[in-house]
């Protein structure tokens, strides 16, 4: 029986990586604790099936939105905006019980994925730019202010939230990029995204050199 000393849990089967924190566990065995980690091969089995019954009904489902688009207009149009929608559902049930993908790379792959079907979901109903003008901004914005939040919340190692702040600014400054390049028609929204998630990385750089420097050494290794 393994343990992990992070969640204080003990964990009943013989993996070498917490279900919880997904941190590396001891291998030593301790008897005496109350907390118990039930064995989570059987859950497992019941979360891929239940992954597995999500994409086969999203599929049935978008079939039969395609043959009510294509009798009912003679061509493909709003269903691709439900295909699109379908498609996130799936990838975020997935996604988001992968054991060997924390919470953070989670949200930053809901994030991109987001961004990317809110254009294509403009560009389906003809595109005006409220997508790149707006919505985009505004996740960003949101999004910065939930991992201010989570850093608060979890003080004991904010640092780790280090990495997406570096992704939340990079990609307000390609929105910067397009909106110099005419992409952005009202770049306004954009630049105070900007100006909020520099702000963020800045101030969490200044402030907690020592730990943000030695997170990055640890995931650049350097």
């Amino acid at each position: 029986m393994n343990r992990c000393s992070r969640c204080n849990v003990n964990v009943k089967d013989a993996s070498m990586i917490c279900p919880l924190c997904r941190g590396v566990i001891d291998s030593k065995t301790n008897e005496n604790r109350s907390i118990m980690y039930p064995d989570v091969e059987i859950r497992m089995k019941k979360i891929k099936f239940a992954i597995k019954l999500t994409i086969f009904l999203s599929l049935l489902v978008e079939l039969l939105l395609l043959g009510i688009n294509y009798a009912t207009l003679k061509k493909i149009s709003w269903s691709l905006i439900s295909g699109a929608g379908l498609a996130y559902l799936c990838f975020t049930v997935y996604f988001s019980f992968q054991r060997k993908s924390g919470h953070r790379s989670k949200i930053a792959a809901q994030t991109i994925l987001g961004m990317a079907l809110l254009v294509l979901i403009d560009m389906v109903v003809g595109y005006s730019g409220w997508s790149v003008n707006i919505a985009i901004p505004i996740v960003l914005i949101a999004v910065d202010a939930l991992m201010l939040i989570m850093m608060i919340a979890n003080r004991g190692y904010w640092q780790n939230y280090i990495m997406m702040l570096i992704l939340l600014f990079s990609l307000s400054v390609i929105g910067i990029i397009l909106a110099i390049a005419g992409v952005v028609t009202e770049p306004v929204l954009m630049i105070v995204a900007a100006g909020i998630t520099g702000m963020s990385l800045l101030g969490t750089v200044m402030f907690g050199s020592k730990k943000v420097a030695r997170e990055l050494s640890v995931r650049f290794k350097v």
